[in-house]
């Protein structure tokens, strides 16, 4: 199961939650994405919450991709992400650009029980397949050196 939310000042699902059908409709979703607006990370993480907390999926991971520079931080709504992991419902995030916040993006992921990346460009994302592997065997793995990784 999978799904897209996009958000600038509000979220959007670009692609509701729903069973996997391939890799085409995702990609289409994703390119439909448009950056607009401010960005309030954590009323895309509320909603996130809100539809995943109610699904019967047993694992639950959510990927923040943004430039983690947001109207709304975590000193005032980490608790949606700390309510996430008590759900079980994990999230790592990708810090994009080097005008990034990566340090906010860093506190999510680990109050999220999850990963932080970081990429400067679009085309040094981390390969789905690595991140996918880590989720399925719910085990730290070392993925290829395509990004810096927060060190623990």
């Amino acid at each position: 199961r999978g799904g897209i939310l996009g958000f600038s000042d509000l979220p959007l699902w670009a692609h509701p939650l729903q069973d996997f059908h391939g890799t085409a409709p995702v990609i289409a979703a994703l390119v439909e994405v448009r950056v607009r607006g401010g960005t309030s990370i954590y009323h895309a993480l509320q909603e996130a919450y809100d539809r995943l907390k109610v699904d019967d999926a047993l694992v639950k991971h959510v990927v923040l991709l943004s430039d983690g520079q947001s109207t709304t931080t975590f000193d005032r709504h980490g608790d949606v992400v700390t309510g996430m992991l008590r759900r079980r419902i994990t999230v790592s995030t990708i810090a994009v650009s080097a005008d990034s916040d990566r340090r906010e993006m860093e506190r999510i992921a680990e109050a999220g029980g999850g990963r932080a990346y970081y990429a400067e460009r679009f085309d040094q994302l981390p390969r789905s397949e690595e991140h996918t592997s880590e989720l399925q065997s719910r085990r730290n793995l070392v993925c290829r050196p395509l990004l810096e990784k927060k060190k623990r």
